[in-house]
């Protein structure tokens, strides 16, 4: 009898030995199967993750791209209008100065018209103020010093005037100050008479004429 229960308590405990066995290897397998679940899920957690930032970078990127391209345009677009400005700019000063010079040329021929009216009038004056003026022709010399000489002999109212002569070469005359008064023209004639003798040839010009 004792013999028969020690059997059975060597079969008992083997029995159980394999039942822990049995419950140890399924709880084993049961924790590497949530170990292996966990680890999906982190994996598919750390999948997800690099999806999402891969999906932000290249929107992110998109983004920047577009913004380049963005600024590349309106870059392009400011130096376009910058260059158009200019070019109207430089058509500006380009018809300001054909402006400008049409307005001097304008201003020189009014000034060259006006010269020229001035001018006119002036020899009008002249010859208003000249007409019926005598003067006395002394004499006409080859050089300025013995024209001079003649000019101290005679005194006052006589000078020299430089005049071109038929040759090109230049004469010195002995003439007197212009007078519309007979009676200075006749006392300057007998001025000359007096210094330079009676018989003395000289001409009696009138202004304007020769």
């Amino acid at each position: 009898m004792k013999e028969k229960n020690k059997k059975t308590n060597e079969v008992t405990e083997k029995f159980e030995i394999r039942r822990n066995d049995f419950h140890n290897s399924e709880n084993k397998n049961k924790e590497n199967n949530d170990e292996n679940k966990n680890n999906i899920r982190k994996n598919e957690k750390k999948e997800n993750e690099l999806q999402d930032q891969k999906g932000q970078s290249q929107v992110l990127n998109t983004g920047s791209e577009e913004a380049d391209k963005k600024k590349s345009e309106n870059q392009s677009l400011t130096e376009a209008e910058e260059i158009k400005k200019a070019e109207e700019q430089k058509k500006e000063q380009e018809a300001q100065k054909i402006q400008n010079d049409l307005l001097a040329q304008k201003k020189k021929e009014i000034e060259a018209v006006q010269k020229e009216k001035a001018d006119k009038k002036e020899k009008e004056n002249v010859v208003k103020r000249t007409a019926g003026r005598k003067y006395l022709q002394v004499a006409t010399l080859q050089t300025e010093a013995a024209a001079k000489k003649v000019t101290a002999q005679l005194g006052g109212n006589f000078t020299v005037q430089a005049v071109k002569g038929t040759s090109g070469r230049t004469m010195y005359r002995v003439i007197s100050v212009s007078t519309d008064n007979p009676q200075t023209l006749s006392a300057m004639e007998a001025q000359v008479r007096n210094k330079l003798g009676s018989s003395y040839k000289y001409i009696v010009r009138t202004v304007g004429k020769q």
